[in-house]
């Protein structure tokens, strides 16, 4: 392998140099492939030098023209002019896809599947051993409705579904517009349009209980104005409150705390104040006046004593309250 980075792309240069032109012409002078490279010729030489000996490059150099050009027909493995860098970021992007090929919308494509992770495996089994390692992802349920939604999304075709909400003791039937595709902490959701309350709405696929979401002849028109970011730019999770005001959260954090939620935040924020004893630093967000806002809720508590709320004052109260119940049962 190439000793450095500089080399790798070096000998990758000098070799597109050479094959520009297959064999016609394909004479390059001396002074060219050093002015590419931006290197002396004594390290040119040594370049030519290590494809030669290392890749077998059948490089000839040419004493009358003064410069280098293939004899034959010859091109530097793409495997060979990878870094360390470009193995883990194939590994990553190949483990990633593996942990999605049991959904049904890429049945399809099982055999590419197939073919991308035995070529990257046998890639890093033959220039590094392996550094990142996956949680397994189970089968989630709900994800066999992820291609029915994509088609209806697709030709904007209305669907129909049985679905059980957490907040309704009997399941009830929905006749929706169908929008966007959400993934949220390793669950499903489909973003659709509810025309009887004029309102988007997130279903969550495992809990829709028919055996199939049933796609309608009936197309509907789709609001090219709707943005899925926007929609979930002042939320946390999946309920978002439209009807409710846009608040702003201060959260005070510890030292420990504060360097763990500047490294993994759970939303956009802005520092007020920062010293070596605290970090304060302000959320734009829903808060719903009444209802508890419960994702957002138990990303606080979960951070311990190590976050303190300081407004709003609905928020203090609904993690205090939170906090009281949790208590409780000790």
């Amino acid at each position: 392998m190439p000793r450095n980075k500089n080399q790798r792309r070096r000998i990758t240069q000098i070799d597109e140099r050479l094959n520009r032109w297959k064999g016609q012409g394909a004479f390059v002078p001396t002074e060219e492939l050093m002015e590419l490279c931006d290197v002396s010729k004594s390290t040119l030489k040594a370049d030519i030098r290590f494809m030669r000996e290392e890749y077998d490059a059948p490089i000839l150099h040419d004493k009358k023209r003064n410069g280098y050009h293939y004899t034959s027909q010859f091109q530097i493995p793409v495997d060979l002019a990878l870094t360390q860098e470009d193995f883990s970021a194939l590994e990553l992007a190949a483990n990633t896809l593996t942990q999605f090929k049991h959904l049904r919308v890429f049945e399809a494509f099982n055999n590419l599947f197939f073919k991308i992770t035995h070529t990257v495996n046998h890639l890093i089994q033959e220039n590094q051993n392996s550094h990142i390692h996956f949680e397994k992802v189970p089968f989630y349920k709900g994800t066999e409705h992820i291609d029915s939604c994509l088609k209806a999304i697709e030709y904007q075709r209305i669907i129909r579904f049985l679905y059980h909400s957490p907040h309704s003791k009997t399941p009830i039937l929905h006749v929706v517009h169908p929008y966007e595709l959400k993934e949220h902490t390793n669950r499903w959701y489909l973003v659709a349009w509810m025309p009887e309350y004029q309102s988007y709405t997130p279903f969550a696929l495992d809990r829709i209980l028919s055996d199939e979401v049933k796609i309608m002849e009936r197309e509907f028109g789709r609001d090219q104005s709707f943005n899925i970011e926007t929609y979930f730019e002042f939320a946390i999770g999946m309920t978002v409150y439209h009807d409710q005001p846009i608040e702003d959260v201060i959260l005070e954090f510890q030292p420990k705390q504060a360097q763990f939620f500047k490294s993994k935040p759970f939303h956009n924020y802005d520092i007020i104040e920062e010293t070596n004893d605290k970090l304060i630093v302000r959320l734009r967000l829903i808060i719903h006046q009444e209802k508890r806002n419960y994702e957002l809720v138990r990303k606080i508590v979960s951070m311990g004593d190590g976050v303190k709320v300081i407004q709003p004052q609905v928020l203090i109260d609904q993690v205090k309250g939170y906090l009281h119940a949790a208590l409780n049962q000790y």
